[in-house]
């Protein structure tokens, strides 16, 4: 991916990560926290985030989400029987 990205016009990347490289660590995680997954996922997404911001063709920026899919949440659950997307708007 980041050979095709370097041949192309792309300038910016937003990847989209989890706090999951943080391991077990527990508390206030931030900017100066060191991760140190200890998952298989998270050690391939600490993995892909170094290759990104290592990559000399692009700006990146990396956010990592939490607490979006565990075991009482799935993105599909909040979907499920909707007729109409929100339109960016939040649900009442």
């Amino acid at each position: 991916m980041l050979n095709e990205i370097a041949s192309s016009s792309v300038n910016n990347i937003l990847f989209v990560s989890s706090t999951s490289v943080y391991g077990e660590n527990q508390g206030e995680v931030n900017e100066e926290t060191i991760p140190i997954p200890s998952s298989e996922a998270g050690k391939q997404l600490l993995e892909t985030e170094k290759l990104i911001r290592e990559n000399s063709h692009v700006e990146s920026t990396i956010i990592r989400f939490a607490g979006l899919i565990g075991p009482d949440r799935h993105p599909v659950n909040m979907l499920s029987g909707r007729t109409q997307p929100y339109r960016g708007q939040c649900a009442h």
